[in-house]
């Protein structure tokens, strides 16, 4: 991580989530002119090498979900012709964090032999989450270790 961004630029851009350890932090730089496919990236870090385990890509969609959705469809279409040899997963869901079942999740996840994980995720937030928490319809690319993704669902929570 400290060939891309400072110390400082690192430390102004820690996320904090309620993980029940720190083993990894979670860094998100919106906007910086230096990002040319995505408006905003995320980054899941070892705080003590900086050492990247997850990284991903994201952009908000403020007229809502039907670009967003459609844009899952097109990323995943052509990482199908890349990743040949993975498991491919394709989902369309309630998203865990919203009980009244309104906000809606459309992934495609690529497995890897090794447990590494390419994600393509469209978040669409019912209206009353965006109201009351401001979370904004977004899409996401990301890139998750086998390791990053072992920890997340066996140590972060």
């Amino acid at each position: 991580m400290l060939d891309y961004f400072s110390k400082n630029e690192i430390n102004n851009s820690i996320i904090d989530y309620e993980y029940n350890n720190k083993k990894y932090i979670h860094i998100e730089i919106y906007k910086d002119r230096r990002f040319e496919i995505y408006e905003n990236m995320s980054f899941s870090i070892d705080p003590e090498t900086y050492i990247i385990y997850a990284l991903g890509g994201f952009n908000f969609y403020d007229d809502g979900h039907e670009e967003c959705f459609a844009d899952v469809d097109t990323i995943s279409d052509d990482l199908k012709k890349i990743f040949i040899n993975t498991t491919i997963e394709e989902n369309f869901k309630n998203h865990e964090a919203d009980i009244s079942g309104e906000s809606k999740v459309k992934e495609t996840n690529f497995w890897f032999d090794n447990d590494d994980l390419v994600s393509v995720e469209c978040y669409n937030w019912s209206n009353k989450i965006t109201n009351e928490l401001g979370w904004i319809d977004n899409l996401s690319v990301g890139i998750y270790s086998g390791v990053y993704i072992d920890w997340i669902n066996n140590e972060a929570y």
